[in-house]
């Protein structure tokens, strides 16, 4: 039986982050250290009013891979 066949896991969607999210995410490079919950929060429940699709991991996934790119 072969891996490559097994269709019983579907494919995450792939969601691309708006500039009105990436508008409100940049409330998180901000801080030098680590980012405080409450600011996850409160950036988390502004997200979620554009799309259902976010999620904690999610917010901090987002930071860690775009820390990069934000000009301090």
């Amino acid at each position: 039986m072969s891996l490559l066949s097994d269709t019983s896991h579907p494919k995450k969607k792939h969601h691309t982050t708006t500039d009105a999210e990436k508008n409100i995410l940049i409330q998180l490079f901000e801080f030098e250290e680590k980012i405080p919950e409450i600011a996850i929060s409160k950036v988390l429940s502004e997200l979620q009013t554009i799309s259902s699709d976010w999620t904690v991991e999610r917010v901090n996934q987002y930071v860690r891979n775009n820390c990069h790119k934000v000009q301090k």
